[in-house]
């Protein structure tokens, strides 16, 4: 795996935590 790809692996996860209001 990118370097690159796991941070937009983590800013995905990051918006989808915020999607779901955890």
């Amino acid at each position: 795996m990118c370097k690159d790809e796991a941070r937009h692996g983590k800013a995905f996860l990051g918006l989808l935590n915020r999607h779901f209001g955890k």
